[in-house]
């Protein structure tokens, strides 16, 4: 009992009444009333800023400020901007090749006065001098026949060039890439290069232990232990926040209601997701050593890899007898960890993310639908094709074609054929075709339409991946970026280029058919579908870098200076201030999905080559812009992302090459043979299949460089794989231009940036989680030996504690009396 009374009693906050308030005082230490001046230096020290020899914050300067000073915040950061610049040169680069064959197009006169066209159109292949679809003369088309097979024997070799000089690109900037890696890996030290990630201790093993275990390989600089959490350890944010605010409302009216007060620490204290352990108490998951110098940490790697031979050797029962077996990795970078996820094993995380897989996959679909319906559900002017079956001729007379002409699709087919001209200027004509007129006003309103549903679900799909990605389990935020990358940038290019392709194609497979306008690409293919794609990308030009940069950038500026004090509490305006989060992942699908649509369709559209490189340009600088002065800085991402951009990129020529057999093997825009049924007033092409199309010097070239595509994926998983190993095996060099440097010397003298420690305190997302965490179970400990005090003054005879009782009790407020 005597030890029981030396303990000192918790401290107690008391309301107007005198009656005591439930405060958890960790977080009460925390409440700061708002000042805006620590504000904008939590804005100036969370964001990417120069600190002068004064020790003052300054802007980086934009146009001066490189990729490779960008590398000192991550290798990821330095390579998303070197990619822009160099997919920028190369789609300049491609502008200027097919800059004869957007000339070509525009000079055509393939849609001469009889179709009501696009003006994108005029920049495609639809274009071209050649045979009008409403040709009745046989000799005039196959003399006209002649000009446009003329014109593909130059089209072709131009668009093979760009094929090749892609390709080529691609194996330069991996190389380069490489290089950049291995330069800012020497350079640019972070914390991670000195620290390894260890799995396999006991669950309650101690600093102290694996101290121990680490130093006769070397001199450690930090021992971490990462803790169970049991998946409880978002909640604590919620929690964190109340008691914060619960505090400075107590702090500003020390009358306030003490009864509701202490409601809501019951509430908090009796919750679910309450655990009765302090953060030190919990169970060890992982363990983060960072060793003084990257010797050490080879040596241990060295070593280890000889005692777990020797472990393999022995017999399965010798095996048993050993305590423990490690699995070492290299660390990440302490702010890449997201702590709450690291105790999930790998059957956790699958079981969790294949319904939210299905679940995202079904919303694409129906997002397909949804744009597969608007295009395809309204069909009310006739196709060319449509109008020839008719036997409509656009030659008669308008008194002849009222006699003759009586349905909806007739008149269509009829005013199809008149020049824009005349359906203006002739009052009479403009009145027959009034019909007509609405409709190919309300088919050009849709083709915009869907362009903005398009740009619509894009939106969706990144809002989508990146709410569900939060609750897939992710151990690093490097790793969850990749899958966000992959995904999105697979669903988008999806919704990008096939979306309205398929929407548009008639084709069949097996028994089912889809049942759209369009069986091969014709002229008005490209008036339609290929409208649509450009207005598409031409909106990607701008969205949502520019709209961030022109509206949102301008509006945290005002935010600031005119709404700073309507927060009371420093926490809250400290989230205030900061800037948002720079994803990288969503910026970089995006720019995926605009380069594989554009080089995909630019062989029948080469405009859209000049439209990607204003999208990377603007692209560039805009998000440059923002990260120097709005965004906060981000994570120091690996350059594993990089590497996941790189294999997607044979892909677009793989895609390319593909349309381009399509689109040089049109037999209407290329047609290789006419002829002129007795029952028809038109003379018609004959249908080039997709073998004769492989067939032909265009097709053949292309198939080439398809093959020549799938080998250069195999030699860039080689090539990463060979990079990899090497990368490995100059980790020790990395600091041979600093022999004399450790890491707490590197540490004090600011060489690394962000958080330099695993500590989970100082990672300024998750210390509040960890105060709130600490400070209720300090708390329910703390009602725990208030309840033993009043029974044992009660019943002292009754209730004598054992010495395991006693030192039970002596453990629980020590570790209580840290906080204070």
């Amino acid at each position: 009992m005597d030890l029981l009374q030396v303990q000192r009693q918790p401290e107690l906050v008391t309301g107007g009444s005198g009656s005591e308030v439930i405060s958890f005082r960790s977080i009460a230490k925390k409440v700061e009333k708002a000042n805006v001046i620590q504000a904008k230096l939590h804005r100036d020290q969370t964001s990417l800023r120069i600190i002068d020899k004064s020790g003052d914050y300054k802007f980086y300067p934009i146009c001066k400020t490189s990729g490779q000073k960008l590398g000192k915040y991550g290798i990821g950061l330095e390579l998303y901007f070197f990619f822009m610049k160099m997919f920028g040169i190369l789609f300049s680069l491609l502008t200027l090749i097919t800059g004869f064959e957007i000339y070509s197009n525009y000079i055509g006169e393939g849609f001469r006065s009889t179709y009501q066209n696009q003006r994108y159109t005029y920049f495609t292949l639809a274009n071209q001098d050649g045979v009008s679809m409403y040709e009745v003369d046989l000799q005039k088309a196959l003399k006209d026949m002649k000009v446009s097979q003329k014109n593909l024997e130059i089209l072709w070799p131009i668009d093979i060039s760009t094929s090749i000089l892609f390709l080529l690109f691609i194996l330069m900037y991996a190389w380069f890439s490489h290089r950049i890696v291995e330069r800012s890996e020497t350079f640019h030290l972070k914390v991670s290069d000195f620290s390894l990630e260890v799995e396999g201790f006991p669950p309650f093993i101690t600093k102290e232990q694996v101290l121990e275990y680490f130093t006769p390989y070397g001199e450690v600089a930090e021992v971490y232990l990462s803790r169970i959490y049991k998946g409880k350890l978002n909640g604590y944010k919620k929690i964190f926040e109340i008691a914060y605010n619960q505090e400075l409302e107590r702090r500003e009216n020390y009358n306030s209601d003490t009864e509701k007060s202490n409601e809501i620490a019951d509430k908090i204290l009796n919750s679910a997701g309450v655990l009765n352990e302090s953060h030190d108490e919990l169970m060890v998951d992982k363990v983060f050593v960072i060793f003084e110098s990257i010797e050490s940490k080879t040596n241990f790697i060295k070593e280890h890899k000889k005692e777990h031979k020797k472990k393999s050797n022995k017999s399965n029962q010798e095996r048993r007898k050993m305590n423990f077996r490690l699995k070492i990795k290299d660390a990440p970078d302490p702010s890449d960890i997201l702590w709450e996820n690291l105790e999930y094993r790998n059957f956790e995380r699958m079981r969790t993310r294949i319904p939210i897989l299905i679940i995202t996959a079904m919303i694409i679909i129906i997002s397909f639908i949804m744009v597969f319906g608007i295009k395809a559900y309204y069909k009310s002017i006739p196709t060319a094709k449509s109008c020839r079956d008719l036997n409509i001729s656009g030659s008669l007379s308008l008194d002849k074609a009222k006699d003759a002409y009586k349905t909806h699709d007739e008149i269509s087919c009829y005013c199809k054929q008149m020049p824009i001209d005349s359906l203006i200027i002739d009052s009479d004509l403009t009145d027959f075709c009034a019909s007509y007129i609405k409709s190919f006003t309300t088919s050009a309103s849709i083709n915009t339409s869907v362009s903005a549903v398009i740009v619509f679900v894009n939106v969706l799909i990144k809002i989508i991946i990146n709410s569900f990605s939060k609750y897939q389990r992710f151990k690093y935020e490097t790793q969850r970026r990749n899958y966000v990358l992959t995904t999105m940038t697979i669903f988008m290019f999806f919704n990008t280029a096939l979306t309205t392709l398929l929407a548009n194609s008639n084709f069949s497979f097996g028994i089912n058919a889809v049942r759209g306008k369009y069986d091969d690409l014709t002229r008005e293919w490209y008036d339609d579908v290929g409208n649509t794609l450009t207005v598409t990308i031409i909106v990607s030009i701008f969205s949502p870098h520019a709209f961030n940069l022109v509206f949102f950038y301008p509006l945290s500026w005002f935010k600031r200076k005119l709404f700073y004090r309507c927060f009371k509490s420093q926490y809250k305006l400290n989230i205030f201030f900061r800037g948002p989060n720079f994803d990288i992942s969503d910026s970089l699908s995006q720019i995926l999905a605009v380069i594989l649509t554009s080089f995909m369709y630019s062989s029948g559209i080469p405009f859209l080559n000049f439209l990607c490189s204003l999208t990377l340009l603007l692209t560039y600088w805009a998000n440059k812009i923002l990260l120097l002065r709005y965004y906060k800085t981000p994570p120091v991402y690996s350059f594993n992302i990089n590497s996941n951009i790189i294999k997607f990129m044979p892909f677009a020529v793989i895609f390319h090459c593909a349309f381009a057999i399509y689109a040089y093997g049109s037999s209407e825009i290329f047609p290789t043979h006419y002829t002129k049924p007795e029952l028809s007033s038109f003379v018609i092409s004959y249908h080039t299949s997709f073998l004769k199309r492989i067939t032909k010097k265009a097709g053949i070239a292309n198939m080439i460089v398809i093959g020549l595509s799938f080998l250069l994926i195999i030699i860039l998983k080689k090539f990463d794989g060979i990079f990899l190993r090497k990368h490995k095996k100059n980790k020790v060099y990395e600091i041979t231009q600093v022999p004399n440097d450790n890491f707490t010397k590197l540490k004090i003298e600011s060489k690394f940036n962000g958080i330099t420690s695993y500590s989970i305190y100082e990672n300024p997302d998750y210390s509040p989680l960890i105060c709130a965490l600490d400070s209720v179970a300090h708390r329910k400990k703390e009602i725990e030996r208030k309840s033993l005090y009043k029974i044992s003054d009660h019943n002292e005879n009754e209730y004598l504690p054992s010495e395991n009782d006693a030192k039970g009790v002596n453990i629980r407020i020590n570790v209580s009396e840290n906080e204070y």
